[in-house]
């Protein structure tokens, strides 16, 4: 089974490590797809794309970093949909992950709309997942307006979440 999570920030599709941990202990394949933009990280930062790849290392999954110079917000457009289009392509992956469209955090709504329109291009084509799920990154960001359908146990996993949110939180954690 192959697995794609898609977020905009760094660190948004390791919400779901526990879950994909889980996955992997089971033989799926898991990648990561990050559609980041510089405006975020004031400018191209090789340290943070380091720190995200090392975590998703971390508990045997892939990660994919798409490089956006876009000035103010992150916004849907014909790249970055094309772009993911042919990741989805590339990986044909049987579940996606998107973020919620429905969120306090203009950037993560955004990059709901990208994926959507990536899915249903590459369908066009075949590709087709047989699941496609969304995620809430946090209660500030869209719990407010997110009733999961499903609830997954990840207690098992929270040394895999620590050593992989931990990735993201020091710089000193990434290997030269």
């Amino acid at each position: 089974m192959k697995v794609l999570v898609i977020g905009v920030h760094m660190d948004d599709a390791e919400c779901l490590t526990g879950t994909m941990a889980q996955l992997i202990d089971k033989g799926a394949e898991v990648t990561y797809l990050n559609i980041k933009h510089y405006q975020h990280y004031k400018g191209n930062n090789p340290i943070a794309d380091a720190q995200s790849m090392r975590g998703a290392e971390l508990i045997g999954a892939k990660k994919i970093i798409l490089d956006y110079n876009i000035d103010k917000y992150y916004r849907t457009n014909g790249q970055s949909i094309r772009d993911t289009e042919q990741v989805i392509r590339d990986i044909n992956p049987d579940i996606i992950f998107i973020m919620h469209p429905e969120d306090n955090h203009i950037e993560h709504v955004e990059c709901a709309h990208t994926p959507r329109e990536a899915i249903f291009a590459a369908a066009v084509d075949g590709y087709i997942p047989n699941e496609i799920y969304s995620y809430a990154t946090g209660p500030k960001q869209s719990m407010c307006y997110f009733e999961p359908d499903i609830y997954i146990d990840v207690e098992e996993k929270l040394d895999d979440i620590k050593k992989v949110l931990i990735t993201h939180m020091h710089v000193d954690h990434v290997k030269s």
